[in-house]
């Protein structure tokens, strides 16, 4: 099972999980209406990303305010940012490094089609009958106007298998101690 690297309990053991409906509303109509100046990617599995100050934080205040009032431990925002996965896009396995007070990542689904995914990468332990751990991944498909939280401490990817780009409001979840 997934850790959350001896944090506070808040991130799940499960690697992911739901946490509450938000209204995309407002943000999607910005969206639609913007020209995101969308920067190329650094590498081609690189999303696409765009942080503050390009982004309406006027529009984000209400969704961030809903979806840390799902947890039981203070939590603040901090360095939201608009990611764009295009049609065929995927980035491999991997682990993000995160500081000592970060509690999770949140996503909420802005565009989205059936074909982008979440993975995470389980080990399942070794036993008298099966004497090697055996890996594998588990996809999860993350829905528009819902917010998803989950634990990057635990090795996972993402992809666009679809045709039409994704794009995720994406937050970090911050211990706040200063409540």
């Amino acid at each position: 099972m997934g850790g959350n690297g001896g944090r506070d309990e808040v991130v799940n053991p499960y690697y992911w999980y739901y946490l509450c409906d938000v209204d995309i509303a407002p943000l999607l109509a910005w969206l639609v209406a913007t020209d995101v100046p969308w920067p190329e990617p650094s590498t081609p599995t690189k999303p696409q990303r765009v942080h503050e100050p390009g982004l309406p934080t006027n529009l984000l205040q209400p969704i961030f305010g809903k979806v840390f009032a799902c947890f039981t431990t203070p939590v603040m925002a901090v360095a939201p940012m608009l990611s764009r996965v295009l049609a065929g896009q995927s980035h491999p396995m991997h682990v993000d490094q995160q500081r000592s007070d970060w509690i999770t990542r949140v996503h909420v689904p802005i565009t989205t089609n059936l074909g982008c995914w979440m993975a995470w990468e389980h080990v399942a332990e070794a036993s008298p009958l099966n004497p090697l751990p055996i890996v594998f991944e588990e996809r999860i498909h993350f829905e528009a106007g819902k917010a998803y939280s989950f634990n990057t401490l635990d090795r996972h990817s993402f992809g666009n298998d679809g045709e039409t780009a994704r794009v995720h409001l994406i937050v970090e979840g911050l211990r706040n101690d200063a409540t």
